[in-house]
């Protein structure tokens, strides 16, 4: 009867110990992703045609960061864990004139952006705001 005691103790004891750990790893790393942004869209030509293998270049204003990314096979790309900041979208793509936003990102916030290519020289220029809104980081509400 004691070793069955024993045992049964061992094993409450175990598994309070792995709860406190999970709880104690897994919330930093969900709220960080939480408050990250992203920029998805699509690249079409003028026939609403998916255009693949375009280089999606996205700059963060005040600091010059940049990532890139290349669009799927249906023209699909996305850019995310990207923090709150103002950006600058630059698609580009042989035999089309280049494409320019630029989007202000919120905490959280996906942004979708629709690309439409043009063939030839034409540069075309998107100025996209979207509201921003202030986090108290003295509280969990957002």
């Amino acid at each position: 009867m004691s070793v069955l005691s024993d045992h049964t103790i061992l094993i409450s004891s175990r598994s309070i110990f792995t709860t406190a750990l999970i709880a104690l790893l897994i919330p930093p790393a969900v709220t960080a992703q939480e408050h990250r942004a992203s920029i998805r869209g699509i690249v079409t030509d003028s026939a609403s045609k998916g255009i693949s293998n375009v280089e999606v270049r996205v700059s963060r204003e005040d600091t010059g960061e940049t990532r890139r990314v290349k669009t799927d096979e249906g023209g699909r790309f996305s850019v995310p864990e990207l923090p709150a900041a103002v950006y600058r979208v630059n698609v580009e793509h042989t035999g089309f004139g280049p494409f320019v936003a630029r989007a202000e990102l919120a905490m959280s916030q996906e942004f979708w952006l629709p690309v439409t290519l043009q063939i030839g020289t034409v540069v075309q220029a998107v100025d996209v705001t979207a509201p921003f809104i202030p986090v108290d980081r003295d509280t969990p509400a957002v």
